[in-house]
């Protein structure tokens, strides 16, 4: 269910009284627990790219 997925990694859906029919709004509450994971991965992936672009420049 995606409700339960989004809970895992800290994210809830809460209906806003003006917005209710629109919508929903998604509040990140776990986000410093899964930034160490993330910029791990960016930089990987950016020196990966770095290193191709280096490679294909001559």
């Amino acid at each position: 269910m995606e409700a339960e997925r989004l809970q895992t990694v800290g994210i809830r859906s809460l209906p806003t009284a003006e917005h209710q029919e629109q919508r929903p709004a998604y509040y990140f509450t776990r986000l410093n627990k899964i930034k160490p994971a993330m910029l791990r991965e960016a930089t990987k992936n950016a020196r990966i790219a770095a290193n191709e672009f280096a490679e294909n420049a001559g």
